[in-house]
This record gives structure tokens, C-alpha cells and sequence, in this order.
């Protein structure tokens, strides 16, 4: 998918209603769903979590937590080793994740996408994807995985409340045992609580 179409395809999964939607069980206020949409190219389900919270404050300041280049190593600890930015240009920012080993079996992983946002009265609106680059090639002692899409949208609903709705897609690539992929279904609930704990006194 171009990220064009990638944009697309992200709000039509945020808009959807529960329908053709798993309900899945979250420790916390966030509502959390899962979809399966296909198989990986090593046969593994692909899954795609979205969770919905309510954060209090406002869309330019959870955006601003979300959109910063080191906090990924705050809201998406779990996950996310290191982060740094590629390039930025008028097709967006390029960006490079190193990602946290799952165990001691699997590989180092990482990942290179482009992101862009778009803001729209009192909504913001970003999307990622992954993309080939040259600007970080393959590295042997990482599997590469496919970010196959990735989406916020923040809206702000009063001075002091915004629903954000976040989606993600991700191919680890390669071996990978299937107790990691519910997993990352439920970091996706994770992520907005961890966003949120960014507001609290």
C-alpha cells in the first residue's frame, strides 16, 4: 500500500462499529478489539488491534506526547528499544525502530516506516506504514519486520478531554511464537494508557 492508501484503510478501521470486531478483554479503561485480516508470508494470523480511551487533555498535547521522536521509549516501552528519525520531508518523516527482544529464542527485530498527520479542527490524524529505504538497509543481525499500517486519531472533545483511537498492524517476519502476536493486540491498549499516565498530576 502506498501511504495513501494506507491512510484510507486506517480510518475506515477506526470508523468501523464492533461489528466483524473480537472484543477482547483489557486490564485497564481502554476498550480493546482485535481483527484478523490474513496470514504473514511464514503463515502466521495477522492481527489488527485497536483500543479507544479517553484522555484528559487536549488533542495537541496527547499528539504532542504520541508524535515525539524519543518518547515511543516511554508509551511503547515494551517494545521499543530505540527510535530515531531518518529524514523529514514533505512526504513525512522516516523513521527507524529498534525493537525490545520477546525472548530468548527469537531474533533482535527492527523496523523503518514513513509517518505523516493531518489535523482538522479540533481532530488530529496520523499514519504510518513501513517503506524500503536505502537510507537504512537490512541488517543481518536483525529481523526485519513490516509495520503494515499504524494509526491515531485524537479528538478533542471539551478543553480538558480527547477520545484517541489507536490501531496497529505489525508482520513480525520470521519465526515468532503465537503467544507474541495476542500480545501485541494488547499493547495496543497499552500504548493509550501509557500516553495517558503522561497527564496525570
Amino acid at each position: 500500500m502506498t501511504l495513501g492508501e494506507t491512510a484510507q484503510k486506517v480510518r475506515q478501521l477506526i470508523d468501523e462499529g464492533e461489528e466483524g470486531w473480537t472484543v477482547k478483554e483489557s486490564k485497564n479503561e481502554a476498550k480493546l478489539y482485535e481483527k484478523t485480516v490474513g496470514v504473514t508470508k511464514d503463515h502466521y494470523p495477522l492481527f489488527v488491534g485497536k483500543a479507544v480511551l479517553e484522555i484528559p487533555a487536549t488533542a495537541k498535547a496527547i499528539f504532542a506526547v504520541y508524535w515525539d521522536i524519543n518518547s515511543p521509549k516511554i508509551w511503547d516501552m515494551a517494545t521499543v528499544a530505540d527510535q530515531k528519525l531518518l529524514e523529514e520531508t514533505g512526504e513525512g518523516q522516516l523513521v527507524y525502530q529498534q525493537h525490545k527482544t520477546l525472548s530468548a529464542a527469537s531474533s533482535k527485530r527492527d523496523v523503518v516506516f514513513r509517518r505523516k498527520y493531518e489535523e482538522q479542527g479540533n481532530t488530529i490524524f496520523a499514519y504510518a506504514a513501513s517503506e524500503a529505504n536505502p537510507l537504512m538497509p537490512e541488517n543481518k543481525q536483525f529481523a526485519r519486520a513490516t509495520l503494515i499500517l499504524h494509526g491515531i486519531r485524537i479528538e478533542q472533545l471539551n478543553d480538558k478531554l480527547s477520545r484517541v483511537t489507536l490501531v496497529s498492524c505489525l508482520d513480525f517476519g520470521g519465526w515468532i511464537h503465537e503467544k507474541f502476536l495476542e500480545q501485541e493486540v494488547s499493547r495496543v491498549a497499552l500504548r493509550l494508557i501509557k500516553i495517558k499516565q503522561q497527564f496525570h498530576a
